[in-house]
């Protein structure tokens, strides 16, 4: 049986306090930082709203460069496959958070797709 994945604001404190590099944020605080970690909601049958526009994402770090947001991202993707593997909906929420997790985006704070309602157009890998 697989261990229950730490909250992921847990987990982002972990790495961000490793990194030493960034500030930790609450979901939707005003941005500090440069970069955003961004996650998308999820939908009532447990996927990732993807294409939900980016003012409707979870923030979930700052950072000062896009190096130190993408470093941040792939160790906690890293973490989540480690954990779940190959994972694409959620039936618990450690699940869900896994799911935001590898669907998460690092992007420019003064992206202005932050405040719009558009739908999501995130290229993947992004």
């Amino acid at each position: 049986m697989k261990k229950p994945l730490p909250k992921l604001a847990y987990a982002a404190a972990l790495a961000l306090a490793a990194a030493g590099c960034a500030s930790a944020a609450k979901p939707d605080a005003p941005t500090t930082g440069a970069w955003l970690l961004i996650v998308p909601p999820m939908t009532q049958n447990g996927f990732a709203a993807v294409t939900d526009p980016l003012s409707k994402w979870h923030r979930v770090g700052n950072y000062d460069s896009k190096i130190d947001c993408s470093d941040s991202l792939a160790n906690q993707q890293f973490a989540v496959h480690g954990w779940y593997g190959p994972i694409w909906s959620a039936q618990t929420p450690d699940e869900a958070q896994a799911v935001e997790v590898l669907q998460g985006h690092c992007i420019a704070s003064d992206d202005p797709r932050l405040q719009s309602n558009q739908p999501a157009n995130l290229p993947t890998g992004e």
